[in-house]
């Protein structure tokens, strides 16, 4: 008899994307669990979760809105909201988001195949993941005039 143990293998993330949004990072190694196991209906509702999650904690940290305004915003709406003046946040997102409803919802297109979907859900979610590290790296630099205590302007 073979004995058969889950693939446990997750991905890491940047430090800054942990941070911001330990929750995210649970949901997507979740859905990448259940990807790699063939539960692709779980795979797909999951990557459209951890987007979610992400956008509403990086949402919270750095919009000035309230965890009650966020969390009254669906995802179609916070990614209007939160997204609209970047392109590449808001283009991808929009895809990851779409694709996702395919998966969530009970009305699928007619030329649904999880396995191409979920190629372009994690296609996108990773334009969107550095998109959003893009604002967390300019938002936290490591360095910069306000690290500089040299009065000498060099």
């Amino acid at each position: 008899m073979l004995a058969q143990f889950p693939n446990n293998s997750v991905r890491s993330f940047d430090p800054l994307i942990q941070k911001c949004s330990p929750r995210f990072v649970d949901l997507y190694n979740s859905a990448f669990d259940a990807e790699q196991n063939g539960h692709l209906d779980l795979a797909g509702m999951g990557y459209r979760a951890s987007l979610e999650v992400l956008i509403k904690d990086w949402a919270l940290q750095y919009s000035g809105e309230s965890k009650d305004t966020i969390s009254k915003y669906n995802l179609n709406n916070a990614i209007s909201h939160f997204l609209q003046n970047d392109v590449a946040a808001f283009a991808s997102s929009d895809v990851v988001r779409e694709f996702g409803n395919d998966f969530t919802h009970w009305d699928r297109p007619d030329n649904f195949e999880a396995i191409s979907y979920l190629s372009v859900i994690k296609t996108y979610m990773d334009i969107f993941i550095n998109s959003v590290l893009i604002r967390l790296q300019i938002s936290n630099p490591p360095a910069g005039r306000a690290h500089h205590s040299d009065s000498n302007n060099n």
